[in-house]
């Protein structure tokens, strides 16, 4: 089976992964969309202790781009790293290759000042996400809305949850850790955009509702979870949804929605007495949101966690 070549921008998520031109062995699948798992032939490869999942994350993360010894050392030891440094992800490294070595097509470089993991990029889930989540996109752009819903679908079904989430690697050592977590976002957003525009309105309201709750300052989430329980029959729920909003945004950054979010708020003072929200214009809910930059201000889902 021909390799799936991988089309992500590597400028944006700092993946520069392998060639993709290869014949993949069937042997080795790499999964960080989630908990980080390694499998051999379909069957799960146990990988080591804390330390040796953090080197295999990072080298996975960053496939193809040099991993510098010092970005391992601030991974490895949060404080001051002892004189045996070096030699202790020498010995990881090792460790590595020998897990590894079953399949010709993962090779784990030494470089000055640090290594490089040359694998083919079908093989890392990330890979195959970033690859679909851009051509439902493009499907979409090109008013191929089945084709887009069927690409973003197979895109999501790949994400378990927070990329590395059981090794210990922060999102400040690791910015591509942040950029999968944004392209998530916008994948679920563009997935719910594309369903909303087939008239599917029913069946974006559960992932919606689960991915808004997981980032509450992300305005657009808000926005496309009101306008499908709006056309589902359930304009009680969704002018709530939209009062939320302002709570939220208010209380944790100090600021007005957008104007799309406002253009959602009900006019009739009855309405906005239940909903809890302030005098706002005509309700512009059955159009659907209009794109504004601004909601790109509220997604980091970072900022709620403290980072």
């Amino acid at each position: 089976m021909r390799a799936e070549r991988a089309v992500a921008d590597s400028a944006h998520l700092g993946l520069r992964w392998a060639s993709a031109g290869r014949r993949l062995v069937g042997r080795l699948r790499f999964r960080i969309l989630g908990a980080l798992e390694v499998e051999r032939d379909g069957e799960p490869l146990p990988v080591g202790g804390p330390k040796l999942r953090v080197v295999l994350g990072t080298l996975l993360v960053r496939a193809g781009a040099l991993v510098p010894l010092d970005t391992l050392f601030d991974l490895l030891w949060a404080e001051e790293p002892p004189r045996t440094a070096r030699t202790a992800v020498q010995v990881h490294i090792s460790s590595l290759r020998r897990l590894l070595a079953a399949d010709p097509d993962v090779q784990i470089e030494t470089r000055p000042g640090g290594y490089r993991l040359h694998v083919d990029p079908a093989m890392i889930d990330a890979a195959s996400f970033v690859r679909l989540s851009e051509a439902g996109k493009e499907a979409a752009a090109a008013g191929r809305g089945q084709k887009a819903v069927d690409a973003l679908e197979r895109a999501l079904l790949l994400w378990r949850g927070t990329p590395l989430s059981d090794v210990a690697i922060s999102e400040a050592s690791i910015p591509e850790l942040a950029d999968l977590e944004d392209r998530y976002i916008t994948t679920v957003e563009a997935w719910a955009e594309t369903i909303l525009g087939l008239g599917r309105h029913g069946q974006a309201i559960g992932r919606l509702e689960r991915t808004r709750a997981q980032h509450p300052l992300r305005e657009r989430l808000y926005l496309l979870e009101a306008i499908a329980k709006y056309r589902s029959g359930r304009e009680g729920e969704a002018l709530e949804r939209i009062a939320e909003l302002r709570r939220i945004l208010s209380t944790e950054l100090g600021v007005e929605p957008s104007p799309a979010a406002q253009s959602l708020e009900p006019s009739d003072p009855h309405a906005r007495r239940s909903a809890g929200v302030r005098a706002g214009r005509k309700p512009d809910i059955a159009r659907g949101p209009q794109d504004d930059r601004r909601a790109r201000m509220y997604h980091d889902g970072r900022a709620h966690r403290g980072s």
